[in-house]
């Protein structure tokens, strides 16, 4: 895995958690990972068979994204989300529609967290 694959499949789950979606990335690990059918975990998280395969797919984009994964998966349940459950963002306490594209304009915060867990990862 080249430097900017590690970093780019971090930025994508770490959006992910920020933007409050914990559920988004069990799901993903579930399938991936624990190799559980796509039955079983859209039944366990409520999120269609389209939308597991889709968010597992561009995870996989990324070369040894599914190792990553397996290895960062309790650092990246550690993360506290940014956006609230009334999807209020914590840092400017703005109302927002799409909360993952809302994180993005936090960099900040995202460069942070991926910078932690590389440092984890040495």
């Amino acid at each position: 895995m080249t430097a900017s694959d590690l970093e780019a499949a971090l930025a994508y789950l770490i959006v992910k958690v920020l933007a409050g979606n914990k559920n988004k990335i069990l799901a993903i690990y579930e399938y991936l990972v624990l190799d559980k059918s796509i039955r079983e975990v859209k039944e366990k998280y409520g999120f269609s068979k389209s939308q597991i395969k889709g968010w597992s797919y561009r995870l996989m984009r990324y070369r040894g994204a599914k190792k990553l994964l397996a290895k960062t998966i309790n650092d990246l349940l550690e993360i506290e989300p940014i956006i609230t459950k009334d999807n209020i963002c914590k840092i400017c306490k703005a109302q927002i529609s799409d909360p993952e594209r809302h994180v993005l304009k936090h960099k900040f915060i995202v460069n942070r967290h991926i910078q932690k867990i590389l440092e984890k990862l040495k």
